[in-house]
């Protein structure tokens, strides 16, 4: 038995990235090693053409599609939504995780896929929401910050909290520093909140 707990599903799973994925790289190396046991990736899918991650999904032969997001610069939606949501139904997905994905999910998708889309976010939820979560936390002399996985509503994460993990603020960090901990945690938490998931701890619909 591997790092996490025995499996109990194989779930069907994309993963969402805008750059080089590298939530989605862990992810995929724990599943190689057999320390993520019953997630199946079937899918990355980026709205950056020349996003580094996409190679590395390719690497793990994962099926590995650029969609055009145009014309809208911070959402995803219209001809897009449409042609993500064909995309996860040809691949029977059933968990669609976000992993640095830059971009707000709107209504189709998430009534179509409601209670089985989760996010990772760099602070403790729900202080510091939306971008540059880092630098807003150094900015408020906060004493701690971390990640939270949750659950993707059609609010900026405001969604249902799923499980956290915090970091210890010293001093002397500054965003670069603070963001370097904080993706540590986040290697951890998202393998972890997976194989929950897999194991039946954490209940998402229809799974």
């Amino acid at each position: 038995m591997g790092l996490f707990s025995k499996l109990a599903k194989n779930i069907n799973v994309a993963i969402f990235i805008s750059s080089r994925g590298s939530n989605m790289e862990v992810i995929l190396k724990n599943i190689e090693t057999s320390k993520l046991k019953g997630i199946n990736v079937r899918l990355v899918i980026s709205d950056n053409e020349d996003a580094k991650g996409l190679s590395i999904a390719r690497k793990y032969n994962v099926r590995s599609e650029y969609i055009d997001p145009a014309p809208f610069k911070t959402k995803l939606e219209g001809l897009a939504e449409d042609k993500v949501i064909k995309m996860l139904q040809e691949e029977n997905i059933e968990l669609v995780c976000l992993a640095g994905f830059m971009r707000m999910v709107k209504q189709n998708f998430v009534k179509a896929y409601e209670g089985r889309i989760i996010n990772i976010h760099p602070s403790i939820l729900p202080n510091f929401k939306g971008i540059k979560a880092q630098k807003q936390a150094i900015e408020a002399n906060a004493k701690e910050s971390g990640c939270t996985v949750h659950f993707v509503d059609l609010g900026m994460d405001t969604g249902r909290i799923i499980a956290q993990r915090k970091v210890k603020i010293k001093k002397d960090d500054d965003e670069k520093s603070l963001s370097k901990k904080i993706i540590k945690q986040e290697y951890i938490l998202y393998s972890k909140v997976l194989q929950d998931i897999a194991n039946g701890k954490v209940k998402i619909p229809n799974i």
